[in-house]
């Protein structure tokens, strides 16, 4: 009877390998916020997430980072020679890692130059969830983020706005 269970125990763990390494895959893909559309990849072991459309991709015209029309910049990065680099293709994500159920690393927040600890997951409902924090998680603030495939009005309007325009994902 003990041989019997170990070998039951064996074939289950043998069964559920490799339906755990796809564990936490499902964060990665296109991701829609208000104002801008993100790329979640994966980097080696860990994720990579950038800036692929934005909603206002230029400064307007009462905006003091940059003279109008011009491309939005990293104005307030840390590093004075990061500060004219693009939002654009700007890579979020540093040192994530997938551990206790989610992916856990820091996120770079490019409206404030800040650093934050974060999390993301995909909640139930099929959005992401990404959460960034100071020291704990309970001091945190949690952002929602749609699939494209959700074909809302303003990610069609985003995807049709961007240089040059991507896809509409399926929704046209």
């Amino acid at each position: 009877m003990v041989r019997m269970l170990r070998a039951m125990l064996l074939g289950l763990c043998w069964l559920g390998a490799p339906a755990y390494a796809g564990v936490g895959e499902g964060v990665i893909g296109n991701w829609a916020s208000p104002e801008s559309i993100l790329q979640i990849a994966r980097a080696g072991e860990g994720l990579s997430m950038r800036v692929v459309v934005l909603l206002e991709p230029n400064y307007g015209p009462n905006e003091i980072f940059g003279p109008p029309g011009t491309p939005r910049r990293d104005a307030e990065n840390p590093d004075p020679e990061r500060r004219q680099d693009p939002i654009l293709g700007l890579e979020l994500l540093r040192d994530y890692r997938f551990e206790k159920g989610m992916w856990r690393g820091r996120i770079y927040d490019p409206e404030s130059g800040n650093i934050y600890d974060s999390t993301i997951r995909l909640g139930r409902n099929g959005l992401l969830k990404m959460r960034g924090y100071i020291g704990m998680p309970m001091f945190g603030r949690t952002e929602t983020f749609e699939p494209l495939s959700a074909c809302t009005e303003l990610i069609v309007t985003m995807l049709r706005a961007a240089q040059p325009p991507l896809s509409a994902a399926g929704c046209d």
